[in-house]
């Protein structure tokens, strides 16, 4: 299965994906589960992850 490229889009899409990615992960999703939904490989999700645990402010307002 392809998954799409976390280095292609412009940082509009990128920043739609982390968006969504963190509106699942508060909701209780799991990384496979995401990675499933959004059609992205496990490893970008776990960076989406990191980045949204590291600025966690950014998504909790």
């Amino acid at each position: 299965m392809s998954h799409k490229n976390w280095r292609t889009g412009t940082p509009n899409s990128k920043k739609r994906r982390i968006e969504e990615v963190a509106y699942l992960y508060f909701a209780g999703w799991s990384k496979e589960e995401i990675a499933t939904e959004a059609d992205y490989s496990i490893r970008t999700i776990e960076r989406d992850i990191a980045y949204i645990e590291t600025h966690r402010e950014e998504f909790l307002s």
